[in-house]
């Protein structure tokens, strides 16, 4: 018997919109929630499969850190509103962002995206499964 391939095992993915603004902010977001997936986040990542369309959405998280990146991202820092409390537009590699006692979880995009879509303190998130 053939097994599928590990990616059909995978959770589909998220979009991520900025309703305040009528705009994607991704169309493939995958979801962290287990320790050492927070932990680890980006590391295993290169910077071409992170492009503009992708992002990660950590959950619980009150802040990120870009201890061994290879490349600048953008975080976004939401509350239990998906109401952004706080931006960190072009976080570079082995730097600490911002703790954010407001927030409960963080949205990394590609370094970029958050001047492209216009996203501001205030704004409302909207994830979705594209699944469904």
């Amino acid at each position: 018997m053939e097994l599928p391939p590990p990616s059909a095992f995978a959770p589909p993915p998220l979009y991520a919109i900025n309703q305040t603004r009528q705009v994607f902010l991704a169309t493939d977001v995958r979801k962290a929630d287990g320790f050492f997936r927070r932990l680890c986040g980006l590391l295993a990542t290169p910077a071409r499969e992170f492009g503009f369309g992708h992002g990660l959405w950590i959950q619980p998280s009150r802040g990120v850190h870009m201890l061994g990146m290879r490349y600048p991202i953008d975080a976004v820092y939401v509350d239990e509103h998906n109401r952004v409390v706080h931006i960190e537009p072009q976080l570079q590699p082995w730097r600490l962002g911002a703790i954010c006692k407001a927030a409960v979880s963080v949205l990394e995009l590609p370094a970029g995206a958050v001047a492209a879509t216009e996203t501001q303190v205030g704004d409302e998130i909207c994830f979705w499964c594209a699944a469904g």
